[in-house]
């Protein structure tokens, strides 16, 4: 079944055919709610978050639009209510006004570490944006169309905010020339 045929069943009423699409999504959930917490419990809490939240708006999906983009966005709205309710405050930077960083050797180094802990570490202490930006782009591998979708902003907006992402992490990695 696809997953309009399932929303069509659970909205009739049949809604253990709703385990299909939690069965098919847990794992990208799951882990996109790691990258974000780096916490067990908070990810299931998350996790199980996505899920009530997905199932009570499944009235409001649009088939014209992708399913699993339309999931990532209630996930990192889910996610930034999660980190407001944790009072999430991210550590201030330093200043660096002298450091000149090439955007591509970041985006290198993004790519080569982006799986370390220390450099998942570092993303988490970014603030919201940019860091719901960085987690899209680099651990879910969404095109700037679909983080686009996701974050409700225009391309541009999301180029310009991964670009400042990237100059923070920089600036936290000390990446200069």
């Amino acid at each position: 079944m696809t997953e309009e045929e399932i929303i069509k069943e659970v909205l009739k009423g049949n809604i253990n055919t709703y385990a299909e699409i939690i069965k098919k999504y847990k794992n990208y959930i799951y882990n996109l709610g790691m990258s974000i917490f780096n916490n067990y419990t908070e990810t299931e809490d998350f996790t199980q978050e996505v899920f009530i939240k997905l199932y009570k708006n499944l009235k409001k999906y649009k088939s014209n639009f992708n399913f699993k983009t339309w999931l990532y966005k209630i996930a990192i709205n889910t996610a930034k209510d999660f980190l407001r309710k944790k009072k999430f405050l991210p550590v201030s930077l330093e200043d660096h006004k002298n450091l000149i960083y090439s955007e591509d050797k970041v985006e290198e180094s993004i790519q080569k570490n982006l799986e370390s802990q220390m450099l998942l570490s570092l993303i988490r202490t970014l603030p919201e944006k940019y860091l719901n930006i960085l987690i899209l782009r680099y651990i879910e591998n969404l095109s700037y169309e679909e983080i686009a979708e996701v974050t409700s902003k225009p391309i541009g907006t999301v180029k310009t905010l991964l670009f400042r992402a990237k100059l923070l992490l920089a600036k936290k990695l000390k990446i200069q020339i």
